[in-house]
């Protein structure tokens, strides 16, 4: 017995892929299109299991056969992707993004992205996932990862009553669902690239596949299932934004609801089933791997290319005409040509052509790692402009002391040999002014502690992330408990105000702030409740007899610096990329006069006086990026302007 073919399958792959494509590509009304790979899976999972369960149960199946057709199915199209974005990575990538590209061109090669995403803290929703190529193939892995353990799964309880598979399979799916659950607001990134807590998506779709449920012959009912369905997965893809905790429980809206489709077209052609299958979509639905495969990728080098600025509405459409281009290209002359058993290449031929390739982007991803990024590609003067970003970011642990708490290590700086009388504690930016505050204290003879987190306001009260609230109230009650008389607060305190950043010179809203007082969310709240909260943490702190020091606002360049100095200095363009003075202090209005409303109660060291010595704030010094990327400053940044924290230990306001 053969699966019957469902044309309305490839119609929901279709939403699928559209839906993922115009969110990545930021079209309006698409803010949770990414839900579109949790449809991939529920559909992958069907059709896998559907497959193996017949040949089972006709016994006919071994695995010899399912991995071949999983390599015709997977192996060609992904070949020609990876060696064409190879090529335009070395031609486009600076030597710190080909580097890691390099990663994850070997991680790709053994469908095991999925963890080294994970494993270098890569944020599937943040801005610099714009410069990861393959950033997309974690799905890929997964779904690899789930066609190496589901077939002996099935070939295991074949053997037994239909029942115990049935069981099996909804134990394993609330245990993953449970773990996805767990992690979505403990461990995110994890939650959202690793195989466990995906695990269950695709087994929602095999539960389907063998049956769990007698199926519907009501066609009213049926009607009523799938067009239930299509209204979870349209809400999910409009209503959810970056914001939304995912996958957790969230993903069981585009989950089920796909799931419910599939079901209610098991044995009835209902409404929706019959809409999906009109040509346009079943088209799109085709050709829905290739375009997934090409899309990103695209979308990247043009980012790319234009660090400055963000693409433009006729770009975007451009990039996404191109990809359906090379999609159906893609689908009629490199899929379907080896999709058919002995056609192209006899089965010997296409496991020794998987392995082939398999070696040959292993090994050259590992060489470009290797060698770095291959920065011989530029000249000297603009690897020199890009040393930061291979330097990496400075940070407050550099000297390898400090102690274990249970907010995490706290780290000494400054002289090793005195008592520790002072206390770093920030965010990021606190933590890439380490090294100058720390060659401060060296020179003035003082020793002090390192508690910094990225993300992390020290703002008592403040609603960031659970893990921040509960942090900063170890931190507070750690200060407490030590002889301490100075903290020196640092953060970015501009995005947390105005509850916006800058990127590519436009302004990217959050959303709104809050601490324990607000009782609604705007962005007048947004001020009021920074300016409560750094009240309400400058006076914790005089309440212990400690003297409070806060480092201001660093201007925001918006773009990449070291990356569009060397873009720049390639084109033959200005280097003068820095906000006038006047733009720094139009964005830091309302955080200039918070500051202003402490005055007595805190002392303040603002390193934009520095950076912005006449009408423009620099970027460089003597041909050297003051930062690491738009607002973060590089080690020789921080070196540069260390001079301002002298008076901090010499007990000058």
């Amino acid at each position: 017995m053969t699966v019957r073919y469902r044309a309305d399958i490839d119609g929901l792959r279709a939403i699928a892929v559209i839906a993922v494509v115009f969110y990545h590509f930021g079209v309006p009304g698409f803010s949770g299109g990414f839900v579109g790979v949790d449809v991939f899976f529920v559909v992958s999972g069907f059709l896998i299991a559907s497959v193996i369960d017949n040949e089972i149960r006709d016994g006919r199946f071994t695995l010899v056969h399912f991995f071949e057709r999983r390599i015709r199915r997977i192996f060609p199209a992904l070949v020609v992707l990876l060696s064409v974005v190879n090529i335009l990575a070395y031609i486009e990538l600076f030597p710190h993004t080909y580097k890691a590209f390099g990663r994850s061109l070997s991680a790709t090669s053994v469908f095991l992205s999925n963890i080294e995403f994970w494993r270098e803290g890569a944020i599937y929703f943040a801005p610099p996932s714009t410069q990861k190529p393959l950033l997309h193939t974690w799905s890929l892995a997964v779904e690899e990862q789930f066609y190496l353990l589901f077939p002996p799964l099935l070939m295991l309880l074949a053997g037994y009553p239909r029942r115990r598979t049935i069981v099996t399979l909804q134990v394993l799916i609330l245990v993953s669902l449970s773990l996805s659950i767990w992690s979505s607001s403990t461990l995110a990134q994890a939650g959202f690239f690793l195989f466990p807590a995906r695990m269950w998506e695709l087994l929602l779709g095999a539960l389907i596949a063998v049956r769990a449920a007698p199926t519907v012959t009501s066609r009213p009912v049926n009607d009523l299932l799938s067009a239930l369905g299509v209204a979870m997965i349209v809400w999910s893809v409009v209503f959810y934004t970056t914001d939304t905790p995912f996958p957790g429980i969230a993903a069981l809206l585009p989950c089920v609801g796909t799931g419910l489709i599939i079901f209610a077209g098991l044995d009835d052609e209902p409404v929706i089933s019959r809409m999906l299958r009109i040509r346009p979509l079943v088209f799109v639905g085709l050709i829905s791997y290739s375009l997934y495969l090409w899309h990103w990728p695209l979308y990247v080098f043009a980012t790319y290319h234009y660090l400055d600025r963000s693409l433009s509405a006729f770009e975007i459409a451009g990039v996404i005409a191109v990809s359906i281009a090379i999609a159906a290209c893609s689908w009629r002359y490199v899929e379907q040509p080896f999709r058919r058993p002995g056609g192209v290449a006899s089965r010997r031929h296409i496991f020794l052509q998987a392995a082939t390739a398999t070696s040959i982007f292993a090994i050259s991803g590992f060489a470009i790692y290797l060698w770095n990024g291959v920065p011989q590609r530029y000249s000297p003067d603009v690897q020199a402009v890009l040393a930061p970003k291979m330097d990496g970011p400075s940070t407050g642990c550099d000297s390898g002391q400090g102690e274990q708490t249970i907010f995490g290590l706290t780290c000494k700086i400054g002289r090793p040999d005195v008592p520790a009388t002072f206390l770093v504690w920030g965010d990021s930016h606190a933590d890439v002014l380490v090294p100058g505050i720390a060659r401060a204290a060296n020179l003035t003879g003082y020793s002090g502690l390192v508690v910094v987190r990225g993300g992390c306001p020290p703002l008592l009260e403040y609603v960031v992330r659970d893990e921040c609230r509960k942090r900063n109230d170890a931190i507070l009650n750690f200060i407490q408990k030590r002889q301490l008389n100075t903290v020196i607060l640092g953060a970015h305190w501009t995005v947390n105000a105005e509850r916006s950043y800058i990127d590519r010179g436009e302004l990217r809203y959050i959303p709104s702030g809050q601490d324990s007082e607000s009782v609604e969310l705007s962005f007048e709240e947004s001020h009021r409740a920074f300016a409560r909260s750094l009240h309400r943490t400058v006076t914790a702190l005089h309440a212990n007899g400690i003297r409070v020091v806060i480092i201001g606002q660093m201007p925001e360049i918006g773009v990449d610096v070291p990356m569009t100095l060397a873009r720049n200095r390639m084109r033959g363009l200005s280097q003068d990329i820095g906000p006038t003075l006047a733009q720094f202090e139009a964005r830091n209005r309302f955080v200039l006069d918070t500051f202003r409303s402490l005055d007595g109660m805190a002392d303040f060291v603002y390193p934009h006086r520095m950076l912005c010595p006449k009408l423009r704030c620099a970027v460089t010094l003597e041909g050297k990026p003051l930062y690491l990327d738009g607002n973060h400053l590089s080690r020789f940044g921080a070196d540069s302007i260390s001079a301002i924290f002298e008076p901090v230990f010499s007990g000058a306001p």
